[in-house]
């Protein structure tokens, strides 16, 4: 791309039919959160058009399109009252996915340890899903993840999904966005972002976004931060 090859033709160039990694989900929350007043089709759209940059290939679109369904459905939730079936189902439909055969057994598994309200083990879900580097092997699983964890606290999820190895940081990175979602900015620890990388561009972003969601002044209530200031994180945890 630097030496002026369209994207188009650049992201066929190390694969011949094109990415199938999670790179292109593991950002598609955004997607949710940037047209979270549209409709679903429009969610998973910008979703699919964003992954489709670097990863070409249809699973891997069709896991971005997994993701930002469960995170625009997750901005709905009532997290203390969560229907981790209904909200499976209405992901599913929303996502909308084309490779419907290839994700189906992943998808049925799921599903049928929800409804039984079984827990299986980090080892478990990680032999079953998955816990790969590519859309397939880990999309359902932060999905199911996201379904299990979201009536618990943030910690719980990180380290059931450290426990079941492999690539632990995007599955992590996919489920925890779906948690966020849900939950909100109150439920996660003050202790765990305060010393991410870039906090200060995050928080800007994250209030850009939060702005999109509700008025400024309706925002502005829920938190202490002085915004002008530039102050990284004085607004975690929220006052309200």
């Amino acid at each position: 791309i630097r030496k002026g090859t369209p994207w188009q033709q650049a992201r066929f160039a190390a694969y011949a039919q094109g990415s199938w990694g999670n790179g292109g989900a593991m950002r598609a929350h955004v997607a949710a959160l940037w047209v979270a007043a549209g409709d679903a089709a429009a969610c998973t759209a910008l979703a699919r058009a964003q992954a489709a940059v670097t990863h070409a290939h249809p699973l891997a679109q069709d896991g971005a399109a997994l993701i930002a369904a469960a995170a625009r459905s997750a901005l709905a939730l009532n997290a203390i009252n969560f229907d981790a079936i209904s909200w499976w189902h209405s992901v599913i439909r929303d996502a909308d996915l084309q490779e419907t055969q290839s994700w189906q057994p992943r998808l049925a598994q799921a599903l049928a340890w929800l409804q039984a309200g079984a827990t299986p083990t980090p080892d478990e879900v990680a032999a079953t899903l998955g816990n790969g580097i590519s859309a397939l092997d880990s999309c359902v699983t932060a999905l199911y993840v996201a379904a299990r964890f979201v009536p618990q606290d943030f910690a719980s999820l990180i380290d059931f999904v450290q426990r079941m190895g492999g690539d632990t940081d995007t599955i992590a990175a996919m489920a925890g966005g779906i948690y966020g979602a849900a939950r909100g900015l109150a439920a996660l620890p003050c202790s765990a972002i305060a010393p991410l990388q870039d906090a200060k561009l995050l928080h800007s972003l994250a209030w850009q976004l939060a702005e999109r969601l509700s008025s400024p002044s309706a925002h502005a209530s829920q938190c202490s931060c002085p915004r002008a200031s530039g102050s990284a994180l004085a607004c975690w945890p929220p006052t309200a």
